[in-house]
């Protein structure tokens, strides 16, 4: 509040402060204001003292508001904090009661399978009764009939072949996922705090970055995150917990080559190209193909198939290190040929072959796989000792790496042989020994490497390959004369080859070209 003091004299007194710099007046003061020592007339110190009051009324106006404003956030503090956290009672809630409908689908249908294989074997315990009956007759009669003894031996060792052929096939995809959720109070900047653009264009790439997490670990808002960490999306994303915890299916059955061949009709169809097939790709209607020569080069040629295409077959020397590895990636639509020491793309321009290094590198083992959207680089790296795989966008522009190295996704990538990509799965064939036997399986992963689960697939010899079609099915080469093709739902199919498969390319058309090294080429129409 201001005071005011009177001067000593009149003549002392000095004019109105308030009336010569407000009001163009002059008056003589009458008081001098303690508070802030100016000389004031009655009728500005009355207005002064006024003003005072009213200044003084609203710092305490503004206190209170600030008062309601700090309690309100510390209401907020404990109403999120339990608001969230009966968010997460009442998720993991429900988790927990789908996880346990699951296994208990699981469980039940487990107990059905086994059921329907217990029912599967009934023929086979009606002929060893049957056997059994014929051997005790034989005992009764004393005569010894060899023939019938043959019968017998055989129907026996029939029998026991088949028994040892008949093992479980396992889908299993069980997944655990790490649930998370983090929540975090804080100030948001001011706009004093705040970088301007001309002072961040002076700033390089990496304070850019730090001021961008800076901002972001102070923000004023509640911070919650509950995230499935296996699959990098809010767990809100996920339709149901079926979609992430799969079942596990269990499935017996015989797995003889001689049971196990498609029965539908398969058309077959052969066509002859001028060299050997030793590595092959397709645009859908004709193919490129590699040829391996011991003395000289190695040759690539673009293999007419349409009849109706009206061009020629273009053949020329390939003078790079030897093709390993060749795919069609129709986003770009060129071949991606690669080497042990790069990537080389391959168009067709009128009637010549143009071929474009995108990739050097040097490796021991290399192989590539496309989808709709990026391509997978799986290679083992000479001078970094890099294991591991490159994704790379359509400009050839390194996107991520998935290093084996630091977070092996399982034992199954040392014996890595081939893999193919879908838009949002990858499939590794992988070796092993089984029962002094070499056995092969599909592995399926995530494109983050994460696996799911596995087919086993059986026998195979020498090259095999695994290539998909644009809806999603597998085709999987075994060197032998088998070719496994396998649907989107997981269903296995296996067709008998007229010759063995090693290679192979989709074409449009529901065809498939094989080629094994030879000059003749399969067309199997599926």
């Amino acid at each position: 509040m201001a005071t005011a003091a009177i001067p000593p004299s009149i003549n002392d007194s000095k004019s109105c402060l308030f009336c010569s710099t407000k009001y163009d007046r002059s008056r003589p003061s009458i008081c001098l204001c303690q508070h802030c020592s100016i000389p004031l007339c009655f009728e500005c110190m009355k207005q002064h003292h006024d003003d005072i009051l009213q200044d003084t009324a609203q710092l305490s106006h503004q206190y209170n508001e600030l008062r309601q404003l700090f309690e309100t956030k510390k209401k907020m503090i404990v109403d999120e904090t339990a608001s969230t956290i009966e968010t997460v009672n009442n998720h993991f809630n429900s988790y927990i009661n789908e996880l346990l409908d699951a296994q208990h689908r699981i469980i039940e249908e487990l107990k059905t399978t086994e059921q329907q294989a217990k029912e599967s074997l009934v023929d086979v315990d009606s002929k060893l009764q049957s056997l059994s009956t014929d051997i005790e007759a034989l005992s009764k009669d004393g005569i010894v009939q060899k023939e019938r003894m043959t019968i017998l031996s055989t129907g026996m060792k029939t029998l026991e072949q088949r028994l040892n052929n008949y093992q479980v096939m396992k889908t299993e995809n069980l997944t655990r996922t790490r649930q998370m959720l983090t929540m975090s109070f804080g100030y948001s900047p001011t706009v004093e705090e705040i970088p301007s653009s001309r002072n961040q264009t002076n700033e390089n790439t990496q304070n850019k970055v730090k001021t961008e997490e800076n901002t972001s670990s102070v923000n004023a808002m509640v911070v919650s995150k509950l995230e499935v960490a296996t699959s990098d999306k809010p767990l809100d994303s996920v339709q149901s917990v079926s979609n992430v915890i799969q079942p596990c299916y269990a499935v017996y059955g015989y797995a003889s080559d001689e049971e196990d061949e498609d029965e539908i009709n398969i058309k077959i169809s052969f066509d002859q190209t001028p060299h050997n097939i030793d590595r092959i790709a397709s645009d859908g209607d004709n193919i490129l193909y590699t040829s391996y020569f011991d003395d000289g080069c190695d040759t690539i040629e673009h293999f007419i198939l349409d009849y109706k295409d009206g061009r020629s077959n273009i053949c020329r020397d390939w003078k790079q290190s030897r093709i390993i590895d060749l795919v069609w990636w129709n986003s770009i639509e060129k071949f991606v040929c690669v080497t042990m020491k790069g990537i080389y793309t391959v168009q067709r321009r009128a009637e010549t072959l143009k071929i474009m290094c995108t990739i050097k590198d040097d490796w021991s083992y290399a192989r590539v796989a496309t989808n709709d959207y990026t391509l997978f680089l799986w290679i083992n790296s000479v001078d970094s000792g890099f294991n591991g795989i490159d994704v790379y966008s359509t400009n050839f522009d390194r996107l991520k790496i998935i290093d084996f190295n630091n977070n092996s996704p399982g034992s199954f990538i040392d014996n890595s042989t081939s893999f193919c990509a879908t838009n949002n799965t990858i499939v590794s064939l992988c070796t092993r020994t089984r029962r002094n036997r070499n056995v092969f399986q599909a592995t399926f992963c995530n494109l983050h490497m994460n696996r799911s689960h596995y087919v086993i697939l059986g026998k195979y010899n020498n090259e095999i390959e695994i290539r998909s079609d644009s809806e999603g099915r597998l085709f999987i080469t075994t060197g032998l004369n088998r070719l496994h093709i396998i649907s989107p739902t997981g269903q296995k199919r296996t067709i008998r080859l007229r010759s063995n498969g090693e290679s192979i390319a989709i074409l449009n058309n529901r065809r498939v070209a094989i080629g094994n090294g030879s000059r003749q080429m399969q067309i199997i129409e599926y």
